[in-house]
């Protein structure tokens, strides 16, 4: 503890070093835990388990030599969360207060970084998962109990909304669906997606001995060995499998939404391939703003995500690839114009990797009508292991055809097309950089993205 931030009653803030008084009552705090910590963690109140080695959970061990998930907490965090779970849990509204438990775990760690980019000036402590990942800390914020206080949503309207009914909330592995469903809204792993199955642990350690109805029924376990994650034929066939399910488990009528936002080609032609031999069709694709700028975000980050529709495969036609690359073409020239459309001059809501996300959507949506291509069924293609299968190559191939579009569709504001359409690739990056810089944007990867568009 080297400073404190203070909270007068007239609102004023100001900072303060620690007195011998802060001292003592941080010893006082230290005393209580250690005396208590063994009841708490046999009652479940604080957590007694182990960080398990794994891509983002390694940081943790090897920076920091932290083994077990209470290690992340700061004495005075570990004695608040345990006296909230203590009375949340004998509460009427105990589920929907176990949620809020979620909420106070993810800002009050020792994984928060102190936020100065508030607008009130004098900044407060971010949440843990600003970020997707745990990031440590040498200069984390913890919070007083007014903080914690702070971060509470209104109890009227907590518990108002709470309520039994016919909702069904079923963990269970995608791939062994067994209840029907006319909509499934999916947002699936991919490449170098997020690895949920290390960081959820997080809040598992703390809510999974004794929860409260309904949450008693659940399986409190990460499942790690059964995460659909990587790329490659692996990663294609237990796809494959999840959307089957949910494609067998639909009506005639039902549709998917899956949302995706990755940039890299090979992914696209994974997702094709999945959705292919999922027996699947995408009919529509809207591309949505649903990230802000911020301070702790760099690199080319998309704005928006885009929202695939898809329905059940109806007919099983056959093309060749060679023959679709025209109808590619226009129907990308068509996704793009309504975008640009749509996009406001003077505050664009979309960016240049936004097109380029519309652009392999559209090019989905002409591959993705076809059962058959070269006279063979699609999923005995796509589940060809990587390298053995041409089509699998070629879909790639006319998704990079589907990204250069969208780069030729970026013509600088002010510039004539015929202009455009004269210079090379390394002329069209340069003179797009220069737009960039006029537009004020400072990101070396937005450059970097830009290059690989060209």
């Amino acid at each position: 503890l080297y400073c404190i931030q203070w909270l007068r009653p007239d609102g004023e803030v100001f900072f303060a070093e620690v007195t011998d008084a802060d001292e003592a009552r941080e010893r006082q705090v230290r005393a209580h835990v250690e005396a208590n910590l063994a009841a708490w963690q046999r009652a479940g109140l604080v957590p007694d388990m182990p960080i398990e080695p794994g891509q983002k959970t390694d940081e943790l061990i090897r920076t920091r030599g932290w083994t077990h998930w209470r290690h992340l907490f700061t004495p005075r965090q570990i004695q608040q969360i345990a006296l909230w779970q203590h009375h949340a849990r004998r509460h009427d509204c105990a589920a929907a207060l176990g949620v809020v438990t979620a909420r106070l775990l993810d800002y009050m760690t020792r994984l928060t970084r102190w936020n100065t980019s508030k607008t009130r000036g004098s900044g407060s402590p971010a949440n843990t998962f600003d970020n997707q990942a745990l990031n440590v800390c040498y200069n984390y914020a913890s919070r007083s109990f007014a903080g914690v206080v702070s971060l509470l949503p209104r109890y009227e309207v907590l518990c108002s909304t709470f309520q039994h009914d016919d909702r069904l909330i079923e963990p269970c592995d995608a791939r062994a669906i067994a209840a029907p469903c006319d909509l499934w809204v999916s947002d699936p792993p991919y490449a170098d997606a997020i690895v949920y199955h290390e960081i959820t642990e997080f809040f598992i350690a703390w809510l999974r001995k004794n929860p409260p109805p309904p949450f008693d029924t659940w399986i409190w376990d990460s499942r790690r060995r059964l995460a659909i994650k990587g790329s490659g034929h692996g990663f294609r066939t237990a796809m494959v499998e999840a959307y089957r399910a949910m494609a067998a488990h639909m009506p005639e009528n039902g549709l998917q939404v899956v949302m995706f936002t990755h940039q890299d080609t090979a992914v696209w032609a994974d997702l094709a391939a999945i959705l292919w031999a999922a027996g699947l069709q995408v009919t529509a694709a809207w591309c949505v703003v649903t990230e802000t700028d911020s301070a702790t975000r760099e690199g080319n980050y998309v704005q928006g995500t885009v929202l695939l529709i898809l329905r059940k495969r109806q007919e099983d036609k056959s093309a060749f690839l060679a023959r679709l690359l025209r109808p590619i073409e226009l129907a990308v020239e068509r996704q793009l114009a309504a975008m640009r459309d749509l996009n406001p001059q003077d505050e664009p809501d979309f960016g240049d990797t936004d097109f380029q996300l519309a652009a392999y959507a559209a090019a989905l949506k002409e591959l993705t009508a076809y059962g058959r291509i070269e006279g063979k069924p699609v999923a005995e293609e796509v589940l060809a292991a990587e390298g053995d299968s041409a089509t699998y190559t070629r879909v790639k191939d006319l998704l990079d055809r589907a990204r250069r579009l969208a780069s030729d569709f970026l013509i600088p504001k002010g510039l004539p097309r015929e202009v455009w359409a004269e210079l090379n690739p390394t002329e069209r990056f340069y003179v797009k950089g220069l737009e960039l810089e006029r537009q004020g944007e400072a990101r070396y990867a937005a450059f970097q993205e830009l290059a690989r568009g060209f």
